[in-house]
């Protein structure tokens, strides 16, 4: 095996896929006391297989939703700004505007550097 890994250790057990055949038992008990065994076969990076406890793999996912919980806050913050008043006030004057209002409004956002 290429690498031996002391209980408690937090880093990877690499091996290839024949290495991980020959010796089935130990890198498994390994993935049981907690550490994470990564099986790589033909050395390509994209075929990797890791294994790892349920328990850590429900840690794993758990944070992982934590992100997507506060786009979801950010989501819905934004939706209710856009539902204010002054935004459905806003949003009802859209396209009330004149030719030539559009014109000096873009005149005059061009002068001021914006």
């Amino acid at each position: 095996m290429k690498s031996a890994i002391k209980p408690g250790h937090n880093d990877v057990c690499d091996l290839t896929a024949t290495e991980f055949k020959k010796a089935f038992g130990q890198p498994l008990e390994q993935a049981f006391r907690g550490q994470r065994v990564r099986i790589t076969r033909h050395g390509r990076t994209g075929e990797r297989l890791v294994i790892i406890r349920e328990e850590d793999l429900s840690q794993v996912e758990a944070r992982a939703a934590s992100p997507l919980d506060a786009l979801r806050a950010e989501f819905e913050q934004m939706v209710g700004h856009m539902q204010s008043p002054a935004a459905r006030k806003a949003a009802a004057s859209v396209g009330i505007a004149s030719a030539v209002e559009l014109g000096k409004a873009a005149v005059k956002g061009f002068t001021a550097g914006g």
